[in-house]
């Protein structure tokens, strides 16, 4: 590294760590300086490394800013959500008033001090476990930096760092996978979707376990793609590194759902097995046992699940669509009530899972009453997903004509699908749980969705506009409906509003596919006549 740029990373480093110990709510001290500038160090250097390692020729000049303002931008809504929490969010929680926008993150952000605090190791996270953290793993990495950074008081900005720095390699790796697999076109898009995903930045901006898992699943997508291309020896040690160091001691479901992702879409591009391949699929097996093990284990303590290995799975996938969650959603929205008493009572989980593929939902946040700043929360989440909706539904039909059933697009088209079906059903429709569950698939979301992009415009295909065009309709509709509801003005029946969306996406579809017929009779017309 040249003089200048150890001058420039050090000196940003160093204002790095003034600005957040001024800012961070307690005040500078030589101790709360020092911590932020090791942290901040740390993790420029990791950055460097990776930055080296990961595709190490080839980088376009831009990317190094996108994994800046990534990082920066976290920090940036961590520290606005520590400070205006407090003064702009609701009184009566006790997280936002200590500035947390998650109430899972206050809890385990909270243990995490008291575990650092108390005279108990801090190994004793992953044995003596707590319902904020049932697996352990951001606990220990929380208490320890505690513990050894802060003990003097508490400095919940230190732990906002690290997983901001943590979210923002995600970016990397996502570029890294994306050009690998797809070359350079798209990936700009794919890469600022990643930084700017409204969801990814505010659990980036948290105490969460999510940032760990989304970079996790990044990366072993890029590892996939070195062994899709040969490089079987990288390939596959960057999957067992992103696995065991990032996702089995966060989350080992998750450790569990990234092999599986990648195992079964070796199986559906019909990839051979190569006997020098033998040991790693070993290897990789034994990570998943490990990480079954670690699962049930979990699920005995504040699950308070028994019985044999397999019974406790059962229990815990059937409680997801217990009637007590079902209960709670329909106490929760009006409408949603008023829908479920209409309903057979097989339909109900089958329709909050259909619901929850449109959680957060975009109408309810416009209209909704309550604190200026949840709602600007509420809008700018819904709109993220919203913006990107419409190209996961074109995303199967696409790549099946262009690419075929057996291509990895095909394969992580509906991947993507699957993964936010299980989420939705896991957290049965709840606007917090299931999108986050959902982000942790980001880095396939982005790929695809940018996939999709470059490839219909190139096509010229009028689908993705229509597509726009029949959410943004549908959405309007149902907004009329919660505008009356919440401010009086004229609006339709909840049953007429959802029968307007009805016609007006079968009327669309149809005028769609006779001008499909109509242009295509044209076009051969013409050809005909030439």
């Amino acid at each position: 590294m040249k003089n200048r740029s150890i001058f420039i990373w050090s000196a940003a480093v160093l204002a790095g760590a003034l600005l957040l110990s001024i800012l961070d709510g307690v005040g500078l001290t030589f101790g709360s300086f020092f911590a932020y500038g090791l942290m901040l160090a740390v993790f420029l250097l990791l950055g460097l490394l990776l930055w080296r390692i990961v595709e190490p020729s080839g980088k376009p000049k831009w990317l190094m800013a996108a994994v800046l303002t990534a990082f920066t931008l976290r920090v940036l809504l961590g520290l606005g959500f520590l400070h205006g929490l407090p003064m702009f969010g609701y009184q009566d929680s006790k997280p936002q008033r200590e500035g947390y926008v998650f109430s899972d993150a206050f809890e385990r952000d909270n243990d995490a001090l008291s575990r650092a605090r108390s005279e108990h190791p801090l190994s004793s996270a992953f044995t003596d476990r707590k319902p904020s953290d049932q697996y352990g793993g951001l606990l220990f990495l929380s208490a320890a930096i505690y513990r050894y950074l802060s003990p003097d008081t508490h400095r919940p900005m230190l732990i906002v760092a690290l997983v901001a720095a943590i979210s923002s390699y995600a970016v990397l790796f996502t570029w890294a996978f994306y050009t690998r697999t797809w070359g350079q076109a798209g990936s700009k898009l794919a890469v600022w979707v990643m930084v700017l995903y409204p969801d990814a930045v505010m659990l980036g901006a948290s105490q969460m376990r999510e940032p760990f898992l989304i970079t996790a699943l990044a990366a072993a997508l890029y590892g996939y793609g070195l062994v899709r291309d040969r490089k079987t020896r990288a390939g596959s040690l960057t999957i067992l590194m992103a696995i065991t160091l990032l996702a089995l001691p966060i989350s080992p479901p998750f450790a569990i759902a990234i092999l599986a992702l990648l195992g079964l879409a070796w199986v559906w591009e019909g990839k051979l097995i190569r006997a020098s391949w033998i040991l790693t699929i070993i290897l990789f097996m034994l990570i998943a046992l490990v990480a079954l093990t670690l699962v049930i284990q979990s699920w005995q303590g504040p699950e308070n699940i028994r019985g044999s290995a397999w019974r406790i799975l059962i229990e815990w996938w059937e409680d997801a669509g217990g009637d007590w969650r079902i209960n709670i959603l329909s106490e929760q929205s009006f409408w949603l009530d008023n829908v479920l008493d209409r309903l057979p009572s097989w339909a109900d989980v089958p329709f909050l899972v259909a619901y929850g593929l449109l959680q957060p939902f975009l109408p309810a946040s416009i209209a909704a009453t309550g604190a200026p700043l949840w709602r600007a929360i509420a809008i700018m989440r819904s709109l993220g997903w919203y913006l990107i909706l419409p190209l996961f539904i074109y995303a199967p039909f696409l790549t099946i004509r262009s690419k075929g059933w057996r291509s990895l697009e095909t394969y992580l088209s509906f991947a993507i699908w699957a993964t936010a079906l299980v989420a939705s059903y896991r957290a049965l429709g709840f606007q917090w749980d299931n999108p986050r569950y959902r982000a942790v698939f980001l880095a396939a979301q982005t790929a695809v969705a940018a996939w999709v992009w470059i490839t219909s415009r190139a096509d010229k295909s009028r689908w993705i506009k229509r597509l726009y065009l029949l959410l943004a309709g549908s959405t309007l509709l149902v907004l009329q409906w919660y505008i009356g509801r919440y401010y009086g003005t004229p609006r339709l029946s909840l049953g007429m509003t959802l029968a307007a969306v009805g016609v007006f996406l079968v009327l669309s579809m149809a005028v769609a596919w006779i001008l499909d017929i109509r242009r295509r009779k044209i076009g051969d017309r013409n050809i005909a006549q030439h």
